[in-house]
């Protein structure tokens, strides 16, 4: 393995909101079955309850997983379903092995799995007493939306279900469909990409053949187009040329483990125990260091550009609609002194929005589309940030703090602030929209910012009727010289 490869991950994995992203190979450690073995027990619970499998065991021969699941559960009665899964996966007799608690003592608070069985939750009940997880199914929209704010941390997102609930559980072709664009678990998937394109992301427990791998590659080869520089994925027997390949074409960097030929033939992969122990060792003295240094460390030129890419990219959760209605904005001549030419008067709400560079109050009609425009001009301006990163992503990497020597003005960071939600605290509902690896006082003391405040007048009506938000709102703006700031309220508000 190379250093560089090391030093990379151990720099991922010490982010305070990096993934890791948990394969069925994790799994594999404690008896329960590979993706192939799954399906040719499904062939053979299909034969034990009578039912033909020659479909299913064709498929398997041809490498095409997904329809073998998809013949077999063809076959099966939902209750007949229920008693292969919680069967295959050992469900109430597995238990966590080694390997759990060493991804456990790496420190990251945050995993993905597309595993069904309850491993790494019962791993850190195990073991991590004091940090209980959530756990979240692709069945579970209101906790979908906790977990993707910025700071979220101590979960376990199942996009592919839990064994205990069979119906969240995706197998089949036809279940992986449903997260497609206007299937009824779409969000689950957006969610998924959201989580993995705005965070550090460490995968372990696949290969580079497993469909979820494959999967994977395509939803941040679509994204980045091959540029993301922080996305790490643990493999065996990695060569050269592969290393190369994925780096230089899909943006991941394989950290590679050589396993090792037993007498009976099969391949040992003890050598990941120890590559996890060296990560945890390199971790540790990271951590002390930093510790015994009783401050925070300068983030490299490169942390920082990463860390606004992947800003920027949560905002790809606000899609564009397949059909738009353009809305159009004029300048309120009756709050206006003399005469005064507009440029942006009569022009479109988005070039408004997102070209403007003075604070401004929009008023609207309920139902106009404000909330829509607002969250479409914000995804515009971080799909700029995200192209301004790309730019600058050959700086030099040597360690100096945030902004010296790189002029962070000439971008511009996007921040949507829905107001329905504010508690009387706007400056931390801003702070809580950046990780801690992107402090928002740097933000918005060091960068152009851009500030949405949306639903003005929907606040809560102890904050909107005594008027208790304006300090509030004074101290935000008041030493913000390079922010920008844009009101939108309704109408009979004004």
């Amino acid at each position: 393995m190379k250093k560089d490869s090391l030093k990379g991950i151990v720099t991922a994995l010490k982010q305070e909101d990096c993934v890791i992203l948990i394969g069925s190979g994790i799994s594999v450690w404690s008896g329960l079955p590979s993706w192939k073995l799954l399906l040719d027990k499904l062939a053979g619970f299909m034969e034990k309850c009578g039912i033909d499998s020659s479909l299913v065991k064709r498929e398997i021969a041809d490498g095409d997983l997904l329809q073998a699941a998809s013949y077999g559960f063809d076959r099966l009665t939902k209750p007949q379903i229920t008693d292969f899964m919680t069967s295959a996966c050992h469900y109430g007799e597995a238990e966590p092995h080694e390997i759990h608690k060493k991804i456990l003592d790496l420190g990251v608070k945050c995993f993905i799995t597309t595993n069904y069985d309850k491993l790494i939750e019962m791993g850190i009940e195990k073991w991590r007493t004091k940090e209980p997880a959530m756990v979240v199914t692709n069945r579970q929209l209101s906790e979908m939306g906790r977990i993707l704010q910025a700071r979220a941390e101590n979960f376990v997102y199942k996009p592919h279900g839990d064994i205990e609930d069979v119906e969240s559980i995706i197998l089949t072709r036809e279940q992986y469909r449903s997260l497609l664009l206007h299937g009824e678990r779409h969000m689950a998937l957006e969610t998924l990409k959201t989580l993995m394109v705005s965070r550090p992301l460490v995968c372990i427990g696949f290969g580079l053949k497993d469909p979820d791998f494959l999967y994977i590659r395509d939803i941040l080869s679509n994204i980045y187009q091959g540029n993301v520089r922080d996305h790490y994925a643990i493999m065996a027997d990695v060569e050269e040329g592969e290393a190369d390949y994925w780096e230089r074409h899909y943006g991941i960097h394989l950290v590679g483990y050589e396993t090792r030929m037993e007498s009976d033939g099969s391949r040992s992969h003890a050598p990941l125990l120890e590559l996890l122990e060296t990560l945890h060792d390199e971790l540790h003295g990271i951590l002390l260091k930093e510790e015994n240094g009783k401050k925070e460390p300068d983030r490299t030129q490169s942390e920082i550009i990463l860390a606004l890419m992947r800003y920027a990219a949560g905002f790809r959760k606000y899609e564009k609609a397949e059909t738009e209605f353009g809305i159009h904005i004029y300048r309120d001549s009756i709050h206006t002194k003399g005469f005064c030419i507009d440029k942006y008067n009569g022009s479109l709400v988005e070039r408004f929005l997102t070209d403007n560079e003075s604070r401004a109050v929009l008023v609207g009609a309920p139902g106009a589309g404000k909330s829509y425009a607002m969250r479409r001009a914000a995804a515009s301006i971080a799909q700029e940030l995200n192209d301004k990163c790309l730019e600058g992503s050959g700086f030099s990497d040597k360690t100096m703090p945030f902004a010296k020597n790189m002029d962070f003005r000439q971008i511009v960071v996007p921040v949507y602030i829905d107001l329905k939600l504010y508690d009387g605290d706007l400056e931390g509902m801003i702070e809580k929209e950046f990780s801690r690896t992107l402090p928002s006082e740097k933000v918005i003391g060091e960068c152009r910012c851009k500030i949405f405040l949306d639903s003005f007048n929907e606040m809560p009506k102890q904050y909107w009727d005594n008027g208790k938000y304006l300090e509030d709102f004074k101290k935000v703006f008041a030493g913000s010289k390079h922010t920008e700031c844009v009101v939108w309220i309704q109408r009979k508000h004004i």
